[in-house]
């Protein structure tokens, strides 16, 4: 069985060749970490039928880059539609994290105004005037889960944003948290659906729990589609 990749990050022109260059990174990776074949389609071009057709064994949906209201609603309606019936393996990351409980009816906003002398954008980029949270950050885990099997309580992953989930959509639970991003993980209730804020997909020998997430994401997609129960 294939794996999807959603692509939800703007692109003036996002035709076939612009959208697998972009992501072709990301595509080796998840490949090389689920050990299946992971194809990629642009977010407008992902709705309940195309899923349906596909039936991908998980789905991945990547981060965003720019602000909400650059989006239109109608542009997001197919793809957060899709989102909403699927009950099969999928995590959110990053952007892709708080598209997740958009679809889910939550509010995403940015976490706050910056300090003078906190990270944010460069003047006159889209953030500038709002915190980031960046770099290598310490997140706690809240609940035990499959997806943080063989991971401390407290883990230390990549982190690249300027908004955050505000509260939980319902039917989900949280799993992870920090000092700046409440919500830093989340698992819709009875269903392996899950949204992270943080960068899994960015990891290195010092530090290498975001791996360990993916990893443990695949296995689950893969109890999943063996009928074995995932606690």
């Amino acid at each position: 069985m294939v794996h999807l990749l959603i692509d939800i990050a703007k692109k003036a022109n996002p035709d076939r060749v612009a959208v697998v260059k972009a992501n072709e990174r990301l595509l080796n990776l998840l490949t090389r970490l689920a050990g299946e074949w992971f194809e990629v389609e642009y977010y407008t071009r992902v709705d309940p039928s195309y899923l349906g057709r596909l039936n991908p064994k998980s789905v991945v949906i990547g981060g965003s880059g720019i602000p909400w209201e650059h989006y239109t609603r109608e542009g997001l309606k197919g793809v957060m539609e899709a989102i909403r019936g699927w009950r099969k393996p999928l995590i959110g990351l990053c952007g892709g994290h708080q598209l997740l409980a958009m679809a889910y009816g939550a509010r995403v906003d940015y976490i706050r105004r910056a300090e003078p002398g906190e990270p944010t954008d460069k003047p006159g980029g889209y953030y500038y005037g709002y915190l980031k949270e960046t770099g290598w950050r310490e997140v706690y885990i809240a609940e035990e889960d499959p997806l943080f099997k063989g991971l401390p309580r407290t883990i230390v992953v990549d982190e690249g944003h300027y908004a955050e989930v505000k509260e939980l959509p319902k039917g989900f639970k949280l799993l992870a948290w920090n000092e700046t991003t409440r919500i830093q993980a989340m698992r819709l209730e009875g269903y392996p659906v899950y949204g992270v804020q943080f960068h899994p997909h960015k990891f290195d020998e010092e530090h290498p729990h975001g791996e360990t997430v993916l990893r443990n994401f695949f296995d689950i997609a893969r109890s999943f589609h063996e009928m074995m129960p995932i606690t």
